[in-house]
């Protein structure tokens, strides 16, 4: 860890103590509303976001300076009271409750199961969630996954997992820094989740990608009116981004 007092911002309602806890650095607590005013005046020297939660387009004076290293994203149906077993989703009772904060995720599942009712979060049954935000975030003292989403069949919404750190354009020793902690592999996949969803920005979509140990790159993503997610893979970067738009648009 570089021992320069590099001064750390993040917004606690978003990011999860485990980031936090890996830097030596006592970070600065950030308001979700004007942490990138923050940023801008200097009072802090770089800002610790989900990169899910990103503009697009960043302000002028800002970039990303460095993205961690993806955490698992596989979506999970999380129940708060222990059972003894985990059925399958066909197992769960009809009707069954589900609250989301990400109602892209809940539009992907009505087409896995029709009968479940969105409701708010003190009603239901069951939560839907990514599975890097299970305990990250202390969201439940005692539950159960009641089942398991891989990205194929529930696709995670673009950035799900990874953290950015934002610094300004001119402050060129943070941004020496922060290379040093880049994460190179997880930009060149979210660089292309990121693209393909500027060309649908507005839209109902989410995007999800991976590389395995042979370098091919794997992608699945949702849009609607599409009924099931599209997968794709590529040996190359080369032009995936416009062949991923292209594929959705059909």
């Amino acid at each position: 860890m570089n021992s320069n007092p590099f001064r750390i911002g993040y917004i606690p309602a978003l990011t999860p103590t485990v980031v936090i806890e890996k830097y030596t650095l006592s970070p600065f607590e950030l308001n979700l509303d004007g942490w990138e005013t923050t940023l801008i005046q200097g009072e802090v020297d770089t800002a610790l976001i989900p990169l899910w939660q990103l503009p697009l387009e960043l302000k002028n004076q800002l970039t990303i300076g460095a993205l961690t290293k993806r955490l698992d994203t596989k979506v999970c149906l999380v129940k708060v009271a222990k059972i003894d077993s985990t059925p399958k989703l066909r197992d769960l009772p009809e009707g069954f409750k589900v609250h989301s904060p990400k109602e892209i995720y809940l539009e992907q599942l009505k087409d896995i199961r029709s009968d479940f009712r969105i409701t708010n979060a003190e009603a239901a049954d069951y939560w839907l969630l990514p599975h890097f935000e299970i305990g990250l975030q202390r969201l439940f003292s005692d539950y159960q996954i009641i089942f398991t989403f891989q990205p194929s069949e529930l696709v995670p919404i673009a950035g799900s997992g990874v953290w950015a750190y934002v610094v300004q354009k001119e402050q060129i020793a943070t941004r020496k820094w922060l290379a040093s902690i880049h994460h190179s592999a997880t930009s060149r996949i979210t660089n292309i989740e990121r693209g393909v969803m500027k060309h649908f920005e507005g839209s109902s979509m989410a995007i999800h990608g991976i590389e395995d140990s042979n370098g091919y790159l794997h992608f699945s993503a949702f849009k609607t009116p599409h009924s099931r997610p599209i997968n794709y893979s590529s040996a190359t970067s080369h032009g995936l981004v416009d062949q991923l738009v292209e594929s959705l648009n059909q």
